[in-house]
């Protein structure tokens, strides 16, 4: 990692720009694409066990278009259908058929799930050993039940409790697999056992594509 001065700002030029502006200024300014600067660069991260972890981030099969049936195993993500690929030390899928790195992938599972094309049933979406979780004023935590997390259509559920994404106003993912989220006046979380390695983004993805619709929907009635 490497980090430096991007652009200087002085109060005057500060003054004459909106807020909108001054947003559109920082997010050109910290923007990064570390796949592409890996392609110019081309730096080898030695190590073992790269692709360990890798379903906390890829959620969806490019052969089979299944859910959940990715898993790191060492250098390699798999499959339960048999689909294979190696990490490689420098970022990149051997072989690079059909993604190249992770990035790609990620590009093509968000869309596949924004427009339905994968293989699915009515649950969407399943994880065990999830742990749902109150938060109370002072970062309090108070656990609610652990059990299997339902993803549908329309909601979250998880034990007795259901909640319904049109009743949820926030949603987001601390740590790489906690979702957390406000459901009407409570601040709720949702943690995967720590050995169980969970793909929290999924429902994020899933929860923000509604949100868009509805508001796409509402936009187009006016």
């Amino acid at each position: 990692m490497r980090g430096g001065v991007v652009n200087i700002y002085t109060p005057e030029q500060l003054k004459a720009m909106s807020v909108e502006e001054i947003h559109a200024a920082i997010d050109r300014d910290i923007y990064e694409n570390a796949w592409e600067r890996q392609e110019k660069e081309n730096v080898a991260f030695k190590g073992k066990n790269r692709a360990v972890r890798m379903e906390s981030a890829l959620f969806l099969c490019p052969e089979c278009k299944k859910i959940g049936t990715l898993k790191g195993d060492g250098d390699y993500i798999k499959c339960s259908c048999g689909f294979k690929r190696e990490y490689t030390e420098y970022g990149v899928f051997e072989p690079s058929v059909p993604f190249k790195n992770i990035y790609e992938w990620d590009i093509w599972q968000r869309e596949c799930l924004e427009s339905g094309d994968f293989n699915r049933d009515d649950t969407l979406f399943t994880d065990s050993k999830i742990t749902l979780s109150k938060i109370h004023e002072g970062h309090k935590s108070e656990k609610l039940t652990n059990g299997i997390l339902t993803g549908s259509e329309e909601s979250l559920s998880i034990g007795e409790y259901v909640f319904f994404y049109k009743d949820i106003s926030s949603m987001s993912i601390i740590q790489t697999s906690i979702l957390v989220f406000t459901h009407k006046d409570g601040y709720f979380e949702l943690r995967a056992d720590k050995k169980h390695y969970v793909n929290m983004r999924k429902y994020l993805f899933w929860y923000q594509n509604y949100v868009n619709g509805i508001k796409n929907s509402s936009q187009g009635e006016v």
